[in-house]
């Protein structure tokens, strides 16, 4: 989403992004299975929209685009005021123009109820709401300002890249390397060292390179917990309060590789919701194995062959599980669970057909 934010890099630096990477805009973006057998095929087009909402309700319809009309208002507050700002002191948050923009966000209700509001029917409702698990939070408990997903889906559109997200890192490479930068691999990075609670360098294979910024884009849990020293002070951020912090749902994964590279039925991005979708995230968050999963099936040999040898067909399933936290009483390494599971989620990859 928002080819812009991947493109800006390039510009910034005076170059052509499309000398670097190409990028195709879908439509549909996506198909979405229902455990009834109805299907949804989402796109960015408003016309296709409001022929395929109209089909449901007049009413529902109507609150859609009023939705749209709503939250479009919320995004241009947060795009000025937080998604596009560095907060690196309190007065960068706390003062009137920010706290202003922040009730303008109107996030105090969860990302559900506040589409619930617009829509009436169920299955809408969370078509417009399951978009908060592309960030690992439940719909039923994440602020409402995640409700701007979907309108960005339609707005700005979803692209494939060519050669999939690789390429971009490739092109990154390319740039960096033209401009002047080098990159050391297979280069484990042990330790963040800090002179008097300010960062000096980093600690690679027991030698100190100094350095006057470092950029760490490790997962945050484990910098704090593994990369900083035990002098860090922080606030916020201290070692042993980081163990309470909430972490986001985690995934099983599956990567198969088919024999063939006709599927049909299957687009490139397809999901298959369970039957009780809140019953479904409820599950994933109170830390218990889904009785009916909800997934994510990805196939980009569809639109782009060099993805997959010829003849055959690459797919990567995601289902949304506990996290390793509130999941703590799951054993992964129980072959029997982890093949009972793989059999469910092979039950609903079967919804996949023609329409």
């Amino acid at each position: 989403m928002m080819p812009h934010v991947y493109k800006s890099v390039f510009v910034y630096c005076g170059r052509n992004p499309d000398d670097y990477f190409q990028i195709t805009r879908l439509d549909p973006i996506y198909k979405v299975y229902f455990n009834d057998g109805s299907v949804h095929e989402a796109t960015s087009e408003l016309s296709g929209i409001v022929k395929e909402f109209e089909k449901i309700s007049e009413q529902d319809t109507q609150g859609y685009l009023a939705y749209l009309a709503e939250i479009y208002k919320r995004y241009l507050v947060a795009n000025d005021f937080f998604i596009t700002k560095t907060f690196r002191n309190a007065g960068d948050l706390l003062n009137p123009s920010t706290i202003t923009a922040a009730f303008k966000l109107k996030t105090f209700n969860n990302a559900y109820s506040m589409i619930s509001k617009f829509v009436k029917n169920e299955k809408l409702r969370e078509l417009l709401s399951f978009q908060t698990m592309y960030i690992g939070i439940s719909p039923f408990n994440g602020p409402s300002i995640h409700t701007i997903i979907p309108m960005i889906e339609l707005i700005y559109g979803v692209w494939f890249m060519k050669g999939g997200m690789c390429s971009y890192v490739k092109a990154l490479e390319r740039l960096f390397s033209e401009l002047g930068g080098k990159i050391h691999l297979n280069s484990p990075v042990r330790k963040i060292v800090l002179d008097e609670n300010k960062v000096s360098g980093i600690e690679v294979n027991d030698n100190l390179i100094s350095g006057d910024i470092v950029l760490n884009t490790a997962d945050f849990m484990y910098s704090i917990k593994e990369l900083l020293p035990e002098s860090f002070q922080h606030d916020r951020y201290k070692k042993q309060n980081i163990n309470a912090y909430e972490y986001a749902c985690s995934c099983f994964m599956l990567y198969i590789g088919l024999n063939k590279r006709s599927f049909p039925g299957l687009n490139v991005h397809n999901l298959a919701f369970a039957k009780n979708f809140s019953n479904n995230i409820n599950e994933i968050f109170d830390g218990s194995i889904p009785s009916d999963p909800s997934l994510y099936v990805y196939a980009p040999a569809i639109l782009d062959e060099s993805l997959a040898p010829p003849g055959q067909l690459g797919i990567y399933v995601l289902t949304p599980v506990p996290n390793l936290k509130e999941g703590s009483s799951i054993n992964w390494n129980n072959k029997s669970l982890i093949d009972n599971f793989r059999l469910r989620i092979f039950e609903k990859i079967r919804r996949i057909k023609p329409l």
